[in-house]
């Protein structure tokens, strides 16, 4: 630190340095313990099979947190998808997801190339689908 004939203190290029390089030191090893506990966290929530209330309570997290958010605990689920062009088809198709009602909405927001990636029925055409829960199991 320099301290001119007036009294003020300035810090030197390299003492400023220093305190950015600690600052960026500390920043990263709290991200770092922040993504320790957020994995150890949905860990546990997963072995206990505390889906919904865990995803609840990262809502609740999540919209208090600015800068660093919780991951939600998703699980894979089966959707009954219906096809339709000349007869009816059902296919069934696997996504991961948060909740069943994710599960509907992601499909109901799919196009029909999202589907052919999920299916072998490039020359049906969606025109339904029923987003029924066949199973849901941790991803």
């Amino acid at each position: 630190m320099i301290t001119t004939s007036s009294g003020r203190n300035y810090y030197t290029q390299e003492e400023l340095n220093n305190a950015k390089t600690a600052i960026n030191i500390l920043v990263e090893e709290l991200r770092q313990d922040f993504t320790k506990v957020a994995q150890e966290l949905l860990n546990e929530a997963d072995s206990r099979d505390w889906c919904d209330a865990y995803n609840e309570f990262v809502d609740k997290i999540n919209s208090e947190t600015k800068h660093l958010k919780l991951k939600y605990l998703k699980k894979q689920y089966e959707v009954k998808v219906k096809l339709e062009e000349t007869r009816e088809q059902y296919v069934y198709v696997t996504i991961e997801a948060s909740s069943s009602e994710d599960a509907m909405e992601l499909i109901d927001n799919w196009d029909y190339s999202d589907l052919q990636d999920h299916t072998n029925s490039y020359d049906w055409e969606v025109t339904d689908y029923d987003a029924t829960t066949i199973r849901a199991e941790s991803a």
